[in-house]
């Protein structure tokens, strides 16, 4: 081996552990999708390959294992959420669902868990900003996808939610008239080999959203209170 072959071999051996240290892993899961009027009749426009739209405020897309098995020592969850005719501020979230083997998403025996929660900003797709984005770090998750007994038994969903009505936009925002189309979305997977011990973690189930219906008016116990996702919290 000449002078030049083993300096080239021994920096490359000093280099790869930082190489290894730095290596990134990213899969964007939806890429500006959009959300629709969220009272009216879901839309029947197509979804692209692999994402199902629940409803007009929610959309979900299954995990490969290609995907899970990418997933390093960090996991964070990027969004993005843009601007369309939508002018008020909304609430939205990130939802990971284990759905039982080959049963659609909207199983009633799946477990969801919520993971992220936003509002968006008062936003003008005429005016900038018009897009906002949204960080998570969720290294405590990583146990879940990388659990193989849970991979055999369920499927695992992420869900993106945005809940938005176009009605002020309709009469406020230029170009928005006669549009019920509220807001797009962008959700990335990040993840990297920065030596975070995930360590052990278990699943314990609690109910952490219910919504107060008392659209009728009424104070009969029973029929004003819904409850209406049981989450589960991973420690």
């Amino acid at each position: 081996m000449n002078k030049i072959t083993l300096k080239a071999f021994f920096i490359a051996l000093m280099l790869s552990p930082l190489l290894m240290s730095a290596q990134e892993y990213s899969v964007t899961l939806f890429n500006n999708i959009v959300f629709y009027d969220g009272y009216a009749t879901p839309s029947t426009l197509p979804t692209p390959e692999g994402i199902v739209r629940i409803d007009n405020s929610r959309y979900a897309k299954k995990l490969s294992d290609q995907e899970m098995d990418g997933l390093l020592k960090t996991f964070e969850v990027q969004v993005k959420i843009g601007a369309l005719c939508d002018n008020y501020d909304r609430i939205g979230g990130v939802f990971v669902s284990l759905v039982p083997k080959g049963q659609p998403v909207t199983s009633a025996d799946k477990q969801t868990i919520e993971v992220g929660r936003f509002i968006t900003p008062f936003m003008n797709k005429n005016k900038m900003p018009d897009e906002v984005p949204y960080q998570f770090e969720l290294h405590h998750l990583l146990g879940l996808f990388k659990d193989q007994a849970i991979r055999q038994e369920y499927d695992i969903w992420f869900e993106l939610y945005v809940f938005g009505v176009p009605y002020a936009a309709n009469t406020q925002v230029a170009g928005c008239a006669g549009r019920n189309d509220v807001f797009e979305g962008t959700l990335i997977l990040n993840s990297s080999n920065t030596g975070y011990d995930r360590g052990q973690f278990f699943i314990k189930p609690l109910a952490n959203n219910i919504n107060f219906n008392n659209y009728n008016a009424t104070d009969v116990p029973g029929q004003q209170l819904e409850l209406s996702i049981l989450n589960w919290i991973i420690l």
